[in-house]
């Protein structure tokens, strides 16, 4: 079983948000006091390395280190000024069709994970969290797309539909 902290980071490297000790406790079956000593512990093992802990009262989150700034940040203005990938339009594509839809049925949908392509919609403004692992559709959405209201969608019905049945498959409904 690994280590304490290293479970922590685990989870931390995971979640693309603020997680509260209270959560790592319940999540990982210990208490509040022992995951803020393992997060002490990986606090100091993350020192040198690329990423650091983030701790802001009872929340915590890994960053990126400050000194790689200005590398990332050309990075996310390249990723951010491209043309979207064949998996981001897919992703946008299912949340285009279905309104909302979480990561796991977006992932189930593509056959693939979809982090990424989730990450890069979110940076963009095309989509935003509607949940805890839940994504919709803003209106750049559309406007990215071309329409000016959903049901201007090519086969809005029919793609809804099969989106919907497809994930209630997948749900046993």
């Amino acid at each position: 079983m690994l280590q304490l902290s290293a479970q922590i980071e685990s989870v931390l490297f995971i979640r693309t948000e603020g997680v509260k000790v209270s959560f790592l406790s319940k999540l990982l079956s210990v208490t509040d006091s022992d995951i803020r000593d393992a997060l002490v512990e990986l606090s100091k093992s993350l020192e040198g390395r690329g990423l650091k802990l983030l701790k802001s009262g009872d929340t915590c989150m890994l960053v990126t280190h400050d000194s790689m700034s200005d590398t990332l940040s050309s990075l996310f203005e390249e990723e951010v000024g491209g043309e979207l990938s064949p998996a981001s339009l897919q992703t946008l594509s299912i949340i285009a069709y279905k309104g909302t839809a979480s990561r796991g049925e977006i992932s189930y949908i593509r056959g693939v994970d979809s982090r990424m392509s989730l990450r890069n919609l979110t940076i963009r403004g095309l989509i935003e969290k509607a949940g805890t692992d839940t994504y919709r559709r803003t209106t750049d959405t559309l406007r990215h797309l071309g329409v000016g209201r959903v049901e201007e969608l090519p086969r809005w019905s029919d793609i809804g539909e099969a989106l919907a049945s497809e994930v209630s498959k997948r749900r046993g409904e």
